[in-house]
């Protein structure tokens, strides 16, 4: 149950976090390109691509959402 909850925790606050960093203007193009860059380096068999490609696209959205964020709290 512990973990389980956890779990469900985790998955929520990176459902909260997706939707407010695809709200920003240009984000859904911007995730778009990350995304093809993950793949293709998976269709390469690029692990260390693969993965330098997701730590990207994980700040990237990161950055949006805090910035999003940010706007809220100064409004």
């Amino acid at each position: 149950p512990l973990v389980e909850r956890m779990l469900t925790q985790l998955h929520n606050r990176i459902n909260l976090l997706r939707g407010t960093s695809m709200s920003r203007k240009g984000r859904i193009k911007e995730t778009i390109a990350e995304v093809e860059k993950i793949v293709a380096a998976i269709e390469r068999r690029d692990g260390p691509g693969a993965d330098a490609a997701t730590t990207e696209h994980l700040e990237s959205a990161a950055r949006a959402a805090l910035q999003i964020l940010e706007d809220r709290e100064g409004a």
